[in-house]
């Protein structure tokens, strides 16, 4: 409470805090704002024993991976995810939000609401991609755990949220073999045609096509082209 009131200390540059992994994301994400408040560059060293709870490991990875200024609404968004939250429109402490993940759902929820105001609203780019992408067993052992990063994956909007999940990913369980690099792949694919409203995109065998609102394009080459030629749009 004393933190959130807005200590304020310009020349502080280091804060060391001992069993970080007993934290909750708000107050990692409270007490790392102390330092580096002036010109000078802060440092925040967290300190974790060497075995940690699974939640534990996801806040420290959360922290790390959000760490640009405004990442304040990503950590939150990403601390309901970890802890889980209930029905936005009712009193259940638990339901679809769970089900799907926060913010599938608060976009489903927008579709809704935009459909029955009869306001125009863009529907989700259909993606076919034979690209060999998937979350192997052998990397990431948990069912329970895959499913809710494939959840977090439908739900990115900007390819800098992919490059986070990748470092989040290879902190936790290590280099990531060639599917599970596919998988994020498919992700950016999915982003970047949400963002430049592309209704459909395939890819099979280095080939490529591209459905937009006013054009049409088809080309060939290895996927990095296909991600190329998206963000040129």
């Amino acid at each position: 409470a004393i933190l959130e009131a807005g200590i304020d200390i310009p020349d502080l540059n280091t804060i060391i805090v001992d069993r970080a992994d007993l934290f909750g994301l708000a107050d990692l994400h409270q007490l790392r704002g102390r330092v580096g408040r002036s010109q000078r560059q802060g440092y925040a060293l967290f300190i974790v024993p060497r075995r940690t709870t699974d939640d534990a490991r996801k806040r420290l990875a959360a922290i790390r991976a959000y760490a640009e200024l405004g990442a304040g609404y990503r950590l939150a968004v990403r601390d309901m995810e970890i802890r889980g939250v209930g029905n936005l429109l009712g009193t259940e402490q638990h339901g679809h939000v769970n089900s799907i993940g926060f913010m599938l759902y608060t976009k489903l929820l927008s579709e809704a609401v935009a459909r029955l105001k009869g306001e125009e609203w863009f529907t989700e780019p259909v993606l076919e991609i034979e690209h060999g992408a998937y979350l192997p067993e052998t990397y990431i052992g948990d069912s329970a755990e895959r499913v809710s990063l494939y959840k977090r994956l439908l739900s990115v909007e900007e390819e800098r949220e992919i490059d986070a999940l990748h470092e989040e990913l290879a902190d936790r369980f290590g280099k990531m073999p060639s599917s599970a690099l596919k998988i994020l792949d498919i992700a950016r694919v999915r982003a970047l045609a949400r963002k430049k409203k592309v209704s459909k995109v395939s890819y099979r065998k280095d080939s490529w096509f591209i459905l937009a609102a006013d054009r049409t394009l088809r080309g060939t080459g290895p996927f990095e082209t296909l991600l190329d030629q998206l963000r040129r749009l």
